[in-house]
């Protein structure tokens, strides 16, 4: 094998190192957003729930807004 093709398999193995790497990154990022996601929901989803609690256990508190 000449010099030529040696710097061509050392550069794919990297290359394919590097896009695996990659790949991993990113599937960890999409991971850690709907994680994220989820949580806002569910978060947003409690305030809604305690908005909706308040005003019907104190309906004053809207009339006189």
């Amino acid at each position: 094998m000449n010099s030529r093709a040696t710097v061509t398999v050392a550069l794919s193995g990297v290359s394919e190192k590097f896009n695996r790497r990659l790949r991993t990154l990113c599937w960890e990022s999409l991971d850690e957003g709907m994680l994220l996601f989820f949580r806002l929901r569910a978060g947003l989803e409690k305030v809604q729930q305690a908005a909706r609690a308040i005003s019907l256990h104190h309906p004053h508190l809207l009339a006189n807004r």
